[in-house]
């Protein structure tokens, strides 16, 4: 399914590219480390560190304290957007097994438990 906006989607390797170049230009290297005691960015509500481009993506951002929420989440928290806030681009990614024989979609746990 489609998301539909009013502005033209732009293509997730533009985003991620204009990211870094912007933090370069202002003379950050998002993949040295950045971060500090307070730790690596993680979600709020879950607890999860980011992975992958969008570990890197948060912590060239240089905010003071390491964690994120969606507005959904800000919402269910009972927390408010401030007007005008501007959002940070997450990359979704997620790994889907598949069994090659049925084409049935597993669990992590499931495959795992097949012969390699």
């Amino acid at each position: 399914m489609k998301r539909s906006t009013k502005h033209s989607r732009k293509d997730v390797y533009q985003i991620v590219n204009e990211r870094i170049m912007s933090s370069l230009e202002k003379g950050i290297i998002p993949w040295k480390q950045p971060w500090s005691v307070m730790g690596l960015p993680k979600n709020y509500q879950s607890g999860k560190v980011y992975k992958g481009i969008n570990l890197w993506l948060l912590l060239s951002c240089g905010h003071g304290k390491p964690y994120y929420l969606t507005f959904k989440q800000a919402e269910s928290l009972g927390g408010k957007i401030k007007k005008g806030s501007k959002s940070i681009p997450i990359v979704y990614w997620n790994f889907v097994y598949q069994h090659k024989e049925t084409g049935k979609k597993l669990t992590e746990q499931e495959a795992r438990k097949l012969p390699k």
